[in-house]
């Protein structure tokens, strides 16, 4: 009897061991998958977070445009705590904003919070925006990165291209002719330009304007643009005789050509015929 009882005893602690063991593999496995869903939901509320940085920067930049300026990104200071206070760049002006990096941080209702940076330029008409955004909520974190570029209208380019040698303007006038290295081969889709500026005193009262850019040609006293045409297709652009009617004073000519987005087109060279 005593034999068998042992033998009892052992078969129950040998079954309790292994419900012992059972229970242990599936308190550690259900452990795992709640904190697997716990991480997982977390690291979905730092994506929104960051979401929720990019979707503030596109309001911003599309509905709240100040008068004059063709985007709204550089008015974000003004309404967010920026790091510095007015963005780093050689034109963080709220109308020109042409070469610009904003740094800001916000907080979110469910106590989250996100990291933007944005650095945005224009060469042409077409301005771009690098967006990057870093949610973080709790233990996780989360990046999202957009780029968005819009063409610019109404507002003075970032003048790239050929610039004609200097010559004092003549009292007939002069016209312009170029060559542009149009890439897909069809003429009509590109817009060319022979943009003039200097110091003239055409636009007197755009002269002294502390919330002008300096860095815009636009913004200066003297900025035109006369359109160039081409008339043979052979890729050679040219514009009517044009008087500038201003004195014979120290000024620039450069030829812009974009394409249909407002990117830049390689001009490699431009004349003066008076």
């Amino acid at each position: 009897m005593n034999y068998q009882k042992g033998v009892s005893l052992i078969i129950t602690f040998f079954i309790a061991t292994i419900i012992l063991f059972v229970v242990l593999s599936i308190s550690t496995f259900l452990y795992t998958e709640i904190k697997v869903l716990r991480n997982i939901g977390n690291s979905l509320a730092a994506y929104y977070t960051a979401e929720s940085g990019i979707e503030k920067v596109l309001y911003y930049d599309r509905q709240q445009i100040p008068d004059g300026a063709a985007r709204g990104i550089c008015n974000i200071c003004s309404i967010e705590d920026c790091d510095p206070d007015e963005g780093e760049g050689s034109d963080c002006n709220f109308q020109s904003c042409t070469d610009c990096q904003i740094k800001f941080e916000s907080l979110t209702a469910n106590g989250g919070s996100y990291n933007v940076d944005v650095s945005v330029n224009q060469q042409c008409r077409r301005s771009t925006g690098v967006l990057i955004s870093k949610g973080f909520y709790e233990d996780a974190s989360r990046a999202i990165r957009l780029d968005a570029g819009v063409k610019v209208i109404g507002s003075p380019p970032v003048i790239t291209g050929e610039t004609c040698e200097y010559t004092a303007p003549g009292a007939d006038g002069f016209a312009v002719e170029a060559a542009v290295n149009d890439p897909d081969g069809d003429p009509s889709d590109l817009t060319v330009v022979a943009a003039i500026y200097g110091e003239g005193s055409e636009n007197y009262n755009q002269c002294d304007d502390p919330y002008k850019s300096p860095q815009s040609p636009g913004f200066i006293c003297t900025y035109r643009e006369i359109s160039m045409v081409d008339n043979d297709g052979d890729g050679i652009f040219g514009s009517n005789k044009w008087n500038f009617n201003i004195p014979a004073i120290e000024y620039t000519v450069t030829v812009m050509a974009t394409d249909d987005p407002g990117n830049c087109v390689e001009v490699p060279a431009c004349t003066l015929i008076f």
